[in-house]
C-alpha cells in the first residue's frame, strides 16, 4: 500500500514538473518572427534587424498578446512596429519622442510617423523624457534602445526621468535598456562624443529609482570602444548590452496584531 502511494505521488510529481515545463515563455519564437516578417515593415527597418540587438530586447522583455508597451525613445518607430505585432491587437504600443529630437528630426513626429505606421494599436506621446505622462501602474512592458545615452545629452533630469519610469511601470513589470557600451570607468563621460554609456553607470541610475536586475545580455564585437558609434569602422558593430529591469512586486503586508 505504501509503495501503490509513493508511486502515486511519484506520478504527480511528474505531471506537475511536465504542465510547468509545457508553459509558455512569451515572445515565442514565431511571434518574433511574425513581427520581423510583417509586410507593412519597409527595407530600411529589415536592414536594420542585422545591425542591432534587437532580439535580445524582444526576449528579455516577456512581452506577451495583450499587454501595453512604452517605446521610449521610439524615432522612427523600428522597434514601435516590431512590439505591435507582439502585443497584438489586444495590446498597445505608445511610440514616445522628445520635441528636442522632433525639431532636429521632423520625421519623428506624431504626424509624419502615422504616415507609414498604420497601425490601430499605435498611440503617440509627446514629451521630455523625464516628464513622460501617464497613471501609476500604465505599462507591462517599457523599452529604450540606444537610447538611455542620449538623455546625458539634455537638459534632462536622469534620476526624476528612471523614478517616472519606476511609477509607470506595473509591478512585476520590466524595462529594457539597451545600449552601445563604453569603455569600464568612464560612467557617462562618453555620451557626448562616442554615443556611449557605461553598463554599469545604467545599472546604478536604474536601481536607485527602485527596479531590480532581472537579466542582462551583451554582445561582444570587435569593438575598442573608442570610437562613435557612427564611426564607419564600428557602425552596427560595436560592443552592446541589453539589461531587463523589474519593478519589484508589492509585498503583502502582514496580518495586523490580533486579527
Amino acid at each position: 500500500m505504501a509503495a501503490q502511494l509513493n508511486l502515486a505521488a511519484f506520478a504527480l510529481l511528474v505531471a506537475f514538473c511536465g504542465a510547468a515545463h509545457a508553459q509558455t515563455t512569451y515572445p515565442t519564437n514565431e511571434m518574433m518572427q511574425a513581427a520581423f516578417n510583417a509586410p507593412d515593415r519597409d527595407a530600411g527597418a529589415r536592414f536594420r534587424d542585422t545591425t542591432r540587438e534587437t532580439r535580445q530586447v524582444m526576449q528579455l522583455s516577456h512581452v506577451k498578446p495583450g499587454d501595453r508597451v512604452l517605446d521610449i525613445g521610439a524615432s522612427g518607430g523600428y522597434m514601435t512596429m516590431l512590439f505591435s505585432t507582439l502585443a497584438g491587437e489586444t495590446g498597445h504600443v505608445d511610440a514616445h519622442n522628445s520635441p528636442n529630437w522632433i525639431a532636429q528630426l521632423p520625421g519623428t513626429s506624431p504626424e509624419n510617423l502615422r504616415q507609414h505606421i498604420h497601425r490601430k494599436n499605435v498611440g503617440y506621446v509627446t514629451t521630455e523624457f523625464d516628464a513622460i505622462p501617464g497613471a501609476d501602474n500604465s505599462y507591462d512592458v517599457m523599452i529604450m534602445a540606444q537610447v538611455y545615452h542620449d538623455t546625458v545629452l539634455y537638459p534632462i533630469n536622469r534620476p526624476q526621468m528612471d523614478a517616472n519610469f519606476f511609477r509607470l511601470l506595473k509591478p512585476g513589470g520590466r524595462l529594457v535598456i539597451s545600449d552601445h557600451a563604453a569603455e569600464e570607468g568612464h560612467g557617462a563621460y562618453d555620451a557626448g562624443r562616442f554615443h556611449r554609456i557605461e553598463k554599469a553607470t545604467v545599472i546604478a541610475e536604474v536601481t536607485a529609482a527602485g527596479f531590480v536586475v532581472e537579466a542582462s545580455d551583451d554582445i561582444d564585437m570587435p569593438d575598442n570602444r573608442k570610437l562613435s558609434v557612427f564611426n564607419p569602422a564600428v557602425r552596427g558593430k560595436t560592443d552592446r548590452f541589453v539589461i531587463a529591469f523589474r519593478k519589484p512586486e508589492k509585498k503583502a503586508q502582514p496580518p495586523h496584531p490580533g486579527k
